[in-house]
């Protein structure tokens, strides 16, 4: 099957190989090879009858999280950090093949990777009150998700991308995140990572590998302890560790609140970087 995908439009030509095998799946059973290729056509093309009958094609087909995101309405041409299903379903593929490189490519700004205009939950904290906020840090999986129905979305970074191109930032934030994505050791020209707003509870030791880093946002995580790789980023100017630990159930940033300090031993080893707390 042959899908081009013209990147900067968002738009989807089908070849004529794709439209033999679309073509045949209407009067065939679909098989489990046509699933993907016609997800990416119904999320690529703006054309609601050819959608309904995609849609009625792939009903009842594959995983329950594959039909969550054949069902939810965002378009690849519309990425944006607000809970698209059918996007994250996309970023958490093993496979770099070139739809969802380029599906990817839309997430390039500059020199910065912005994960979280793909599979962001902002949508969930727009314009949210400060007891939203903080029950939202508290309980993420009650408060973040659609339904509470995405499990613990594990995406995958493209291994190709920091070889073709220079990603000096990565924008992490807000992205449901209990581990960091597969393949972010790769990003080794990154000097700026956001990981702010998940809920991390440690940081594995491959962060090491990211020796330019010189930023780094931990604010709004679960972590019980100071994450001693931290140790290990020499070139480190900047550390945002405010409200890095899950708010109290009961008073929240109140008094009950127990977060996580800086310690001294790492005060003086980094004498000019900059430490947000609270």
């Amino acid at each position: 099957m042959r899908l081009d995908l013209c990147a900067g439009s968002g738009s989807v030509s089908l070849g004529r190989t794709a439209k033999g095998i679309f073509n045949r799946s209407t009067t065939a059973a679909v098989t489990s090879t046509m699933l993907m290729p016609l997800f990416l056509v119904l999320k690529m093309t703006s054309d609601n009858g050819l959608r309904a009958q995609i849609k009625a094609l792939l009903a009842g087909h594959g995983s329950e999280l594959f039909q969550l995101a054949v069902n939810d309405r965002t378009l690849f041409n519309m990425v944006r950090g607000d809970n698209g299903e059918g996007l994250l379903l996309v970023l958490t593929q093993k496979e770099d093949s070139p739809q969802r490189l380029a599906i990817i490519s839309e997430l390039i700004e500059g020199e910065c990777l912005n994960w979280n205009k793909g599979c962001g939950f902002n949508g969930q904290l727009e314009g949210a009150s400060e007891q939203r906020m903080t029950d939202s840090h508290r309980y993420p999986d009650i408060y973040m998700q659609h339904q509470n129905m995405l499990g613990e979305p594990k995406t995958r970074l493209p291994k190709t991308l920091p070889v073709s191109s220079k990603i000096t930032e990565l924008n992490l934030s807000n992205c449901y995140l209990g581990a960091l994505p597969f393949g972010f050791e790769l990003y080794t020209d990154v000097t700026k990572l956001s990981l702010r707003f998940n809920h991390l509870e440690g940081l594995p030791a491959k962060l090491a590998k990211l020796t330019e880093l010189e930023e780094l946002d931990l604010s709004y995580n679960h972590f019980d302890e100071f994450p001693k790789v931290l140790f290990k980023l020499k070139k480190l100017k900047q550390l945002d560790f405010r409200r890095p630990s899950q708010p109290d159930y009961r008073t929240g940033y109140g008094s009950g609140y127990e977060s996580v300090a800086v310690p001294q031993a790492f005060r003086d080893a980094f004498p000019d970087c900059e430490i947000l707390e609270d």
